[in-house]
Parts: C-alpha cells; sequence; structure tokens
C-alpha cells in the first residue's frame, strides 16, 4: 500500500484524531521584515512537526531506516532522552507521523506506538519530563496512532484475542488499556476510523490484482452499522481509504463531512513506478448519518480547517491539476511533478454545504486561522504554490491582505520517507513525514537564507510554558527560535 499527496500546494491527508501542545499564534506585526536567528540547529530527519514542552523539545527522527522519538533540550540542543518507535502496521501510510503531547495525571507524555508482533502494535508513552517509558499491559491492532481524549491518551483498534473495534483509553501511569466508557465501536472485522465511521470491504467485491477497489465506508452506533457504501460509488472510481481521509462527525449535526482522495498507480513487476493524482477527482462530501446518502459534495476539493462552534469548514478547491510522482525500479524517488489550476477557498456549512464565503487563490496563498485579520496562520490552512504572488486569506470573513514584498516567507513541501512496513522488515512504504520548511520570497520560489519573525510564527510550533520558544522542521534538520 502506497500513499501519496500533494506536496508544495495542498495538504491532503489528516486522518485520525491527534491532540498536541504545539500552537501557532499571531506573528508580531511587521514580522515578515524582522530576522529570525536560529537559537539550535539540530541534525536530524525528522517526522511531523516537533513539539516542545517546559524547554524539551519532541520529535520524530529516521536513523538508519528505523523510526525514534527522542527529546533534546531546546536550549542546547543536547539529547535527553530518545525511545525506539514505530509507524504502526496497519494505519495507512498516508497518515502524518507528528509528535503530540498529551496531559496525563499532572504530567506531560508523549504517545506513540512500538513493534509488537505482525499483526499489533505496542501502545506506549515517554515522560517527556524524565524519559521515563511505559508500554501498555496489552497489545492491540491498531486503526490510529495514540491520540489525545480530554485527560486521557486514546487508540482506536481491535485487542488482540477480541474482534471488535473499539476505542481504548490507555493509562500512562500504570500501563492499563482498557475500553473507553462511552468510546464508540464498529462491527467485528471492521476498520474504524473515529465517531462511529468505519472502512470495510464490499461483499463479493473481486478486483484483481488490487484489493482497495473493494473498499466501503460505513457508520455504526454502538456497534450497530446503520449503512454501508462502496468507496468508489461516494469519492470515484480511482479513490481508495489507502490515499488518505479526513473525517468530521459532530453529535448534533446530521451530516457527517467526509474527504476522500483518488489516484491512479502504474505497476512493474509488483512495483509502483509512477503515481498519477488527479486533484480534481478529489472529493469532499456531507453524508446523512442515518442512511449515508450524500447530501452535498464538492469535487476537487480537500478540507483545510474545521470550526466545529459554528458547524463550518473550510475547503480548497481547484478547477484542475495534477501530481506525478515517479519512482527508479529500485523504489527510489526520480520526479516530482505538479500542476493547479482555479484554487480558492471555500467557508461551507456542515448540515447543508452552503457556502458561507468564498476567496481566490490563484495566486500563492497563506490563510489566516483566526477571526483577526493579523497575520496567523494553521497548518491545516496554508498554501504555498509557485504562483506570482502572495495573499493573505482570513477564514471567517474571507477578506485579503497582501503582505509586503520584500518580506521573508514560510515555504513548505510534504516530504516522504520509505520505511519498512510489516514488523520484519519485508516490505516497505513511503511515509508522510510531514512538511519540511524553508524561507523564502513572495513569489514563494525564490529561496532566502535567513528567516523572518512572522515566517517562523507561521509554521512553527510553541512551547506552551514558553511561548517566545518556537521549533519547526527542515528537510535535514529542525530549528529551534526564540521569537518577540
Amino acid at each position: 500500500m502506497l500513499a501519496v499527496a500533494l506536496g508544495a500546494a495542498l495538504t491532503l491527508v489528516a486522518c485520525a484524531p491527534q491532540t498536541s501542545q504545539a500552537r501557532r499564534v499571531p506573528p508580531p506585526g511587521g514580522g515578515f521584515r524582522t530576522t529570525a536567528t536560529p537559537l539550535q540547529t539540530i541534525a536530524a530527519t525528522p517526522m511531523g512537526s516537533p513539539s516542545l514542552s517546559d524547554g524539551v523539545l519532541v520529535s520524530y527522527v529516521v536513523e538508519s531506516g528505523e523510526v525514534v522519538l527522542r527529546g533534546w533540550d531546546a536550549a542546547t540542543g543536547a539529547v535527553a532522552w530518545e525511545t525506539p518507535a514505530f509507524p504502526g502496521v496497519r494505519v495507512p501510510p498516508g497518515v502524518e507521523l507528528s509528535a503530540s503531547l498529551v496531559d496525563v495525571a499532572g504530567r506531560t507524555w508523549a504517545p506513540h506506538l512500538k513493534r509488537g508482533t505482525s499483526e499489533a502494535d505496542a501502545v506506549a508513552a515517554v515522560d517527556v519530563a524524565t524519559g521515563e517509558v511505559v508500554a501498555a499491559d496489552r497489545l492491540i491492532v491498531t486503526n490510529s496512532r495514540p491520540y489525545g481524549c480530554g485527560e486521557s491518551i486514546c487508540v482506536y483498534g481491535t485487542l488482540e484475542g477480541t474482534t471488535v473495534p473499539t476505542e481504548y483509553a490507555f493509562d500512562p501511569p500504570t500501563g492499563s488499556l482498557t475500553a473507553r466508557p462511552g468510546g464508540a465501536t464498529t462491527p467485528e472485522g471492521t476498520f474504524g476510523f473515529s465517531g462511529g465511521l468505519y472502512a470495510t470491504s464490499v461483499p463479493g467485491c473481486e478486483s484483481p490484482p488490487h484489493e482497495w477497489a473493494c473498499d466501503a465506508l460505513g457508520f455504526a452506533v454502538d456497534g450497530v452499522s446503520l449503512w454501508e457504501r462502496p468507496w468508489r460509488d461516494i469519492f470515484g472510481d480511482d479513490s481508495s481509504m489507502a490515499w488518505g481521509w479526513w473525517p468530521v462527525v459532530w453529535d448534533d449535526v446530521p451530516v457527517i463531512v467526509f474527504g476522500g482522495y483518488s489516484e491512479r498507480l502504474t505497476w512493474r513487476n509488483d512495483t509502483v513506478i509512477r503515481a498519477f493524482l488527479d486533484v480534481s477527482q478529489d472529493r469532499v462530501v456531507g453524508l446523512d448519518k442515518a442512511t449515508g446518502a450524500t447530501v452535498w459534495q464538492f469535487d476537487g476539493a480537500d478540507i483545510k480547517d474545521t470550526y466545529e462552534a459554528r458547524h463550518e469548514l473550510v475547503l480548497a478547491q481547484v478547477d484542475a491539476g495534477a501530481l506525478i510522482r515517479e519512482w527508479n525500479d529500485d523504489g527510489t524517488n526520480r520526479r516530482l511533478r505538479f500542476g493547479l489550476d482555479g484554487m480558492r477557498l471555500l467557508r461551507v456549512r456542515a448540515e447543508d454545504g452552503t457556502t458561507v464565503w468564498e476567496a481566490p487563490a490563484d495566486a500563492a496563498t497563506i490563510a489566516t486561522l483566526d477571526d483577526d485579520p493579523s497575520y496567523a496562520a494553521s497548518d491545516k490552512a496554508r498554501f504555498v504554490d509557485a504562483g506570482d504572488g502572495l495573499v493573505v486569506v482570513n477564514l471567517a470573513s474571507g477578506a485579503t491582505i497582501v503582505p509586503p514584498a520584500d518580506g521573508i516567507f514560510p515555504c513548505g513541501k510534504r516530504s516522504w520517507v520509505t520505511l519498512p512496513f510489516s514488523v520484519y522488515g519485508d516490505d516497505s512504504s513511503n511515509y508522510n513525514a510531514g512538511d519540511a520548511y524553508w524561507p523564502c520570497q513572495a513569489d514563494g520560489i525564490t529561496h532566502v537564507g535567513e528567516w523572518s519573525a512572522a515566517a517562523v510564527a507561521f509554521v512553527a510550533s510553541r512551547d506552551s510554558a514558553d511561548p517566545t520558544l518556537a521549533a519547526l522542521a527542515t528537510d535535514s534538520s529542525i530549528l529551534v527560535f526564540r521569537l518577540p
């Protein structure tokens, strides 16, 4: 199974729920012209966004083809602790592997997975302050990586020896892994997402040579299925759960919002050598909870952000566009090409698909997250495209701002790392390693040698205890900054 997403233009895959103390805050006024010098430059191959907690920097890194979760003293760059980690046997490679932090019992933990068996993973957490590692007392066939759920750490999957996918709560002080009271369950033998959504196979489906054409999406309440629909019926013939998803299930909204993606693969001797992603075939739909019927849909669209209090979401939509990724016969990367036409941002009501506002985004665009029209951004609502200008869009109102042309801005691309897919290392896949950033000019193309305070603030994670401390990932390092 191989997942591919747009690198420099659209962030496609955002799947299992995650909780992190990493924060994005508005940069200071005029900050695109204010130089920011790294406090530390840590040489590493990072995976996902780094996190900070009380002066400790936490990130996944790749070394010799293996994943390690590591903590550093952010002030000095010295390694504080490290522990082996694992992407997960059944978690799709398109799900970004990114360090999250969760507060449990007065301590800050970094939950993660470890190698278990050929089918199941071990859930674990490391105390960020001390480096103490606690593993769960039972293995689980995971459908997600561990995530924060209130004051707990949760994971969705099936315990070894059981058959019903369930949401479990992990208690790191004790290592216990128990069914979460009121947590979602899905029918036996299915792949649960969240909120009662699950993936399964279409009965009697035959689709040689690749099984994902038989994917189906379903919805269950208290483990009882209300409906199932073929994935291709909802998202198109080239769609698959393998390419990623974004579910939005709100208790008081009768419509489920779901983003699905399409891709065509060219194979040679059982190896993928070319992936063609027609972005105009991506689709965001609103599905009736009771029946699964499509209430509304936006083609060529991707979910960029959600606003639960208002039951609204922001979509990016294109008229046309494609990504072509090619590999050599030995599996190494060969070429990546992409292009987009007619991009726009939409703010949409979840219940009926009504458009609240629409803003053009044909040039390189950064979309703000906050109601305040000052510069602010989120990794869920940021675009950097090879266009001819830069625009800031307020996601509450749709209003646009033109930032200074002589400023220094954050450019980024989606990075992928080849890792063993099974615990025995006899198969591998390209894993979503999140965005790697560099400073650039307003054209979104030209690289520059220094960062600005605003560029860092757009994409960096902040320390909740000390918001002046910020960190971001490049393709070969993690940078730590001290911001105003």
